[in-house]
């Protein structure tokens, strides 16, 4: 099956100019979000910029010198160099430059949050990728407090980034991420002052959650929900949860949470490889999450997250690889700092799992209705 290696494959000796902006040319931008451009191209701040092939240049001499630190993020493995060598050897990019570079954590803030901007040939439309959470644990720290609250620190820094960019560079535009930064797309454009909604294109949203009912009800939302365009693989998970309003479904060449990682979503020359509905698997989950959810107010979702990364934390471990790395120990560690919690905190912990798996039950043996559209047509929750 084809991804997007093969694509570049297929696709790579054509300029923009030669065929247009594309589904698989979004997935690219929002993967690249993820790299680490750190000192190559210009911040935020200042006017600096580079191209697109001398920073993969520099990429790979970092990903050989020190492999275990360009690891951002675990899903990828392999193939987060396999797509540096594809783009250095294709022609499709080759004018595309790279602007306006921001990496920001903030553990006491709980903020993780990076955008990057990609100017491809003069004349085309820019992109505005946001990454996803990355594998440290304050990234999904805050990606679990969308649980209970609104507004997220990441999805303010992106809106702020959003109107900063804009302010530089003119013309029209597109927004995307993959995960959490497909979230920080459609918040930024929902939220930004209505001159620049006028010049969004459109907003990709591939495979990240959605938004609590307050936001996704209010007049913001409502204006820009036509421009988005929001993707998940037939298995998802991530791309399922909150408010949404309609999805494609695309192909993926894995099974369950691996699909999450672009990098197994199928394609067919420049377009995504789209299929009827999501698997039975897909809308079990994701029934029994959002009636956990719906389980608890918002204050006990927020003493069920603290508590719980309260645990993880206790190990000093600082990304999910970590965790896994010494698994028995962490697991010690945890079950040892779990005595130390107050009696309420514990039955709370306690209730709020065996509630999940309760969910879990009852919708294995009653089963799950089918109200999903036909193919190629997007389907609404």
């Amino acid at each position: 099956m084809a991804g997007l290696l093969e694509y570049l494959d297929w696709r790579g000796d054509l300029l923009f100019t030669q065929a247009a902006f594309n589904p698989v040319d979004n997935i690219i931008f929002s993967v690249l979000a993820y790299y680490p451009f750190d000192g190559l191209c210009g911040t935020l701040g200042d006017e600096g910029d580079m191209l697109l092939y001398d920073a993969v240049d520099a990429l790979l001499y970092q990903a050989q010198k020190n492999p275990q630190k360009f690891n951002m993020y675990y899903f990828f493995k392999d193939d987060q160099t396999n797509l540096l060598v594809a783009i250095k050897n294709s022609e499709r990019y080759k004018q595309t430059r790279i602007a306006a570079y921001v990496n920001h954590i903030d553990t006491n803030a709980e903020l993780q949050f990076s955008a990057v901007t990609f100017l491809p040939e003069k004349g085309r439309d820019a992109y505005i990728a946001f990454r996803g959470t990355d594998s440290s644990l304050v990234g999904w720290k805050e990606d679990f407090n969308m649980i209970f609250t609104n507004v997220i620190p990441a999805q303010e820094e992106a809106l702020r980034y959003m109107e900063t960019v804009t302010r530089r560079f003119k013309g029209a535009f597109y927004l995307g991420g993959h995960s959490k930064g497909g979230n920080l797309a459609v918040y930024a454009g929902a939220f930004c002052q209505t001159t620049l909604k006028k010049r969004i294109i459109r907003i990709y949203n591939n495979d990240g959650p959605g938004f609590t009912q307050k936001v996704a009800a209010s007049t913001e939302y409502r204006d820009i929900k036509n421009r988005i365009i929001s993707y998940i693989p037939q298995d998802s998970i991530i791309g399922l949860l909150f408010e949404h309003r309609e999805f494609y479904v695309v192909k993926s060449g894995e099974s369950g949470f691996l699909q999450h990682n672009p990098f197994l979503w199928q394609v067919r020359r420049g377009e995504l490889y789209e299929l009827d509905t999501i698997t039975p698997q897909s809308r079990f989950v994701n029934k029994t999450l959002m009636a956990w959810l719906e389980s608890m107010d918002y204050e006990h979702r927020q003493k069920f997250i603290g508590a719980l990364f309260e645990l993880l934390m206790s190990t000093n471990a600082t990304s999910i690889p970590d965790l896994g790395a010494d698994w028995l120990k962490n697991a010690r560690l945890m079950i040892a700092s779990l005595t130390q919690f107050d009696k309420e905190t514990k039955t709370m912990l306690a209730k709020t799992f065996a509630t999940l798996f309760d969910i879990a039950k009852n919708n294995f043996i009653t089963g799950i209705e089918k109200k999903y559209l036909k193919k190629k047509k997007p389907f609404s929750e």
